[in-house]
């Protein structure tokens, strides 16, 4: 008796889901879509269409479903007076004889609002602008600072970023009510060694030791492997353009460090020794500098110095991965 109870519910469930699939609609907004899109189910009846639902999207890509319909023919509209949406809407008879996703495509915004502003101060071209909240994109200011976007009614945070700069305000919060949000403007200021600890991004592709005033590259994976000498050469070589710099540098004004320079780059204060393990804890420098995939935590790496240690054979600082 037990068993054939149990076989009873089960056959009951699912008649019941099944049910609930043949009188249900559901898709989606699918593409960057704006928050608060209304999408309305109409019950189509001769005449005029009877509108029986609305739901109102909670973020971009959002799902819709409207439930418990009666038996006919409904028409599934998005809102098409600010958004142009593929299809226009479509058809669904109740009931359904297989379940379906009834998407729809955001093709172009139809009403939409600005939001701009200035950039000002130490840099003005080349800032990223990040906008997030209801929506989500980015864009770079034009030589004299200005930005701008094109969007729909929202509440937004707009945010200004460089390398080497800090910025005011931080970010600013903004909300679209039916037209254009202007003057939404920040002032950039270089940072100096007394804004940072100890590295200070150039924003040029450079970092300086604040506690040595040596100037290092930013990108650490620009050259691969080679064998000792190869890496001077290479180093003498560099010049603006090259390896994400933008410093101005021509040939002749990079070197490769030596073995006190790269000893004291992890060692705070910066502290060299002549062989063997250093008598403080060396710590590789994190950002501002770049580092691929994290390589330099997974792997244990020499890096070459140009000091000699006789005619045949080169210093070079080991870097040994922690143990885990």
């Amino acid at each position: 008796m037990k068993k054939k109870t149990l076989l009873l519910m089960l056959v009951l469930v699912f008649i019941s889901t099944n049910a609930l699939s043949q009188n249900f609609i559901q898709g989606q907004l699918i593409t960057f879509s704006p928050n608060h899109v209304s999408v309305d189910v109409y019950r189509v009846s001769c005449g005029s269409d009877v509108l029986v639902d609305t739901y109102t999207t909670k973020f971009s890509g959002d799902y819709y479903g409207f439930g418990g319909l009666a038996n006919g023919l409904y028409r599934v509209v998005p809102d098409n007076t600010s958004y142009l949406f593929s299809p226009e809407f479509q058809n669904i008879q109740i009931p359904q004889t297989q379940i379906h996703s009834y998407d729809f495509w955001l093709e172009a915004i139809l009403i939409s609002y600005g939001i701009s502003g200035t950039v000002c101060g130490d840099v003005q071209e080349g800032v990223k602008i990040t906008l997030s909240g209801e929506g989500s994109t980015a864009t770079t200011t034009e030589s004299n600072g200005n930005y701008s976007f094109t969007y729909v009614d929202g509440s937004y945070t707009i945010t200004p970023s460089k390398s080497g700069y800090m910025f005011d305000p931080v970010r600013t919060d903004v909300t679209i009510v039916d037209a254009d949000v202007t003057g939404v403007d920040f002032t950039a200021t270089k940072l100096t060694c007394d804004d940072v600890d100890r590295f200070l991004d150039n924003g040029d592709g450079t970092v300086t030791d604040c506690r040595t005033d040596l100037v290092w590259l930013k990108n650490t994976f620009c050259f691969d492997s080679e064998v000792w000498g190869l890496p001077m050469t290479f180093a003498a070589g560099l010049n603006d353009s090259e390896c994400g710099l933008n410093d101005g540098s021509v040939e002749g004004d990079w070197r490769q460090p030596t073995k006190e320079e790269l000893q004291g780059i992890g060692t705070d204060p910066p502290t060299t020794w002549a062989v063997g393990s250093p008598p403080v804890t060396w710590t590789k420098p994190d950002e501002p500098f770049e580092f691929e995939n994290n390589f330099w935590q997974r792997q244990n790496l020499f890096y070459w110095t140009s000091t000699e240690y006789d005619t045949d054979n080169a210093w070079v600082v080991l870097s040994t991965r922690p143990v885990e």
